[in-house]
């Protein structure tokens, strides 16, 4: 008899995938005669046919075996055919049809190899012959171009997985020879007491902390490993991110999101994830023999999906359809895949119907992580993230540092803050949508709360600063967070009158959070940003020149300050990361009144 867990998981995830399966289906080019085009998927927010669409072949495939319906295998085929525009004489398929990245083959491969697995008895065999020699092709490239230093950590970790399919698929021991080899040396990324993946990027910070990413490593990294290690029958690597996995999901919130508020690729979080990574549930749910707490975040996470999901297609965050943007299909590409082996996994497995709750549910007043400066702090409803991380990735991703706030969340309210890029950089055009609205990147809002100062145009910010001091306690029956540090701009350098000293400190109860900024030097005046979660739908009321209320679903957030909140209530700004509008709101520091006070609240 199926646990009620089970049958309850398998029925959200199935409608979920379904629902992205007929989305997608109707995004496919099905005119005759449109050459280069027939077969793609055209995406409406992109407008364009990103050069992994045909990756949906799995999930299609999935949908084909468990529904019946005959579309879906069409569309698999058609998808697949249309992969000759990205496709190279070496084997390999690029990530766009004008880019020249390759390394995304990989994701192919596995894409392809998995629905091979199910083609039986659904294609026909001569589309199954040549989807297996297609795969060979691919193959044969990624086994002279993979290495455990190619591109960023998630490609020779996630290769493990591709070349354990091709050992089965193709019969070749030298493949999954060439997995465990990867295997092996994928032990070496995980040297920090945390067991975070180190190489999500290729540089280390000033202070020496590894180049590590939330996003990539739970919905990417860390599953292609499990998988990896299920088909090599590898028990040390399951152990190994088992062991990952359990120290990661203190980052996952207890709405099912995750706090990559932080993370060196943060240009691509999204609340639910990361935008272009497969997602969590392939690895959690087979995961969660070991331990049960896997199903719970699989789940939470996915009801996240659910929440997002709009039009028939997961958006890039949960404001994306208040907001009304386009919505990008390559979220519910990436993710139907996740989605398709964890109901997969399903049909044979059971849950236990007694899940546990999340980690950050049960949190303690502190965690530290001081291998990335990074400390989750909990008291009553809220947690918050505070973070003086300063990997960068390439010449700065623009993820804050400075012992910034860069997550607030409330058990009823929900997300109050979430940092976006403090500098937007457009790393990967064609996977990062931008509001519109801005003629330019550089004009993007800021969605980060940080003290500041302007002067000839540049930005001086404590968001920016990559030597702050934290320091954290309990005091008085509250969680107090202290930092200080310095104005600085993006390459640390001071304002032209000197150095400019900042504090802050954040205290926790469990009536109310409050945010103290101060700052110490010669500035006329310093501004105190606080861009607070609100969609347009949430009414944002001015009680008092010092009160603000935003009326949420589940209960009204009162703002309070000691000095004049300036805000235009009917505002907004938005973020495509993580997916938020905001209100901002800025307090005015001067040398009269250097210092101010923020207290937030549930009425």
């Amino acid at each position: 008899m199926r646990s009620s867990t089970t049958a309850d998981a398998r029925g959200m995830l199935g409608a979920l995938l379904t629902q992205w399966g007929e989305a997608m289906l109707g995004l496919q080019v099905r005119q005759p005669g449109r050459r280069g085009l027939y077969g793609g998927l055209l995406c409406p927010a992109c407008s364009l046919i990103h050069g992994r669409a045909f990756e949906v072949v799995h999930p299609f495939m999935y949908l084909a075996r468990t529904t019946g319906n005959p579309r879906y295998v069409q569309a698999a085929v058609d998808a697949v055919d249309w992969a000759d525009q990205v496709s190279c004489g070496d084997g390999s398929w690029l990530n766009e049809v004008t880019g020249q990245w390759k390394g995304t083959s990989i994701f192919g491969a596995i894409a392809l190899g998995e629905a091979l697995q199910l083609g039986e008895d659904l294609a026909p065999p001569a589309i199954l012959a040549g989807w297996r020699e297609r795969f060979r092709r691919v193959m044969a490239f990624l086994d002279t171009f993979v290495t455990i230093e190619t591109g960023n950590i998630n490609y020779p970790l996630t290769a493990t997985w591709a070349f354990a399919l091709a050992a089965r698929i193709l019969d070749e021991p030298a493949y999954l020879k060439r997995a465990t080899e990867l295997a092996q040396a994928a032990h070496a990324c995980f040297n920090s007491p945390n067991l975070f993946i180190h190489g999500e990027g290729k540089l280390r910070s000033p202070r020496g902390m590894p180049a590590v990413d939330l996003g990539y490593s739970v919905e990417e990294t860390l599953p292609a490993l499990t998988a990896y290690a299920r088909l090599a029958g590898d028990e040390a690597m399951l152990d190994l991110v088992t062991r990952a996995y359990q120290r990661h999901l203190a980052f996952m919130l207890p709405d099912g999101a995750w706090d990559n508020s932080w993370g060196t690729r943060c240009y691509k979080w999204s609340y639910w994830g990361s935008r272009t990574a497969d997602g969590c549930q392939s690895a959690l749910f087979t995961l969660a023999e070991r331990d049960p707490v896997f199903a719970s975040a699989a789940l939470r996470n996915a009801q996240l999906y659910a929440t997002c999901t709009h039009e028939g297609l997961l958006t890039g965050g949960p404001h994306y359809a208040s907001r009304g943007e386009s919505l990008c299909m390559h979220h519910s590409l990436c993710h139907a895949k996740a989605l398709a082996s964890a109901l997969h996994w399903l049909e044979n497995h059971e849950l236990p119907d007694e899940l546990p709750p999340l980690p950050r549910e049960l949190a303690p007043a502190v965690t530290s992580f001081a291998e990335l400066d990074t400390h989750l702090l909990a008291r009553g409803p809220w947690r918050a993230t505070v973070t003086g991380y300063d990997a960068p990735y390439q010449d700065g991703a623009g993820h804050p540092s400075g012992g910034t706030l860069s997550l607030l969340w409330h058990a009823t309210l929900g997300p109050i803050f979430a940092a976006g890029m403090s500098i937007f950089q457009h790393w990967e055009p064609t996977n990062m949508q931008w509001d519109r609205q801005w003629d330019t990147p550089k004009a993007q809002p800021v969605v980060t709360p940080r003290l500041e100062m302007t002067v000839e145009g540049i930005r001086y910010a404590s968001m920016f600063c990559e030597t702050p001091a934290i320091e954290t306690r309990l005091e008085n029956g509250q969680v107090v967070c202290e930092v200080r540090g310095q104005l600085v701009d993006r390459h640390q350098q001071h304002p032209p009158e000197g150095p400019i000293g900042y504090y802050l400190r954040y205290g926790f109860s469990d009536r109310e959070a409050t945010l103290t900024g101060r700052f110490e030097g010669h500035a006329r005046e310093v501004r105190m940003a606080l861009p607070v979660i609100a969609s347009a739908a949430e009414a944002v009321t001015r009680q008092t020149p010092t009160t603000l209320s935003i009326d949420k679903e589940h209960g009204t957030l009162l703002l309070k300050a000691d000095s004049e909140l300036l805000a235009n209530v009917n505002e907004r700004h938005f973020a495509h990361t993580p997916g938020f509008e905001v209100v901002p709101v800025l307090l005015l520091l001067t040398t009269d009144r250097p210092s101010a006070t923020f207290h937030l609240s549930k009425l």
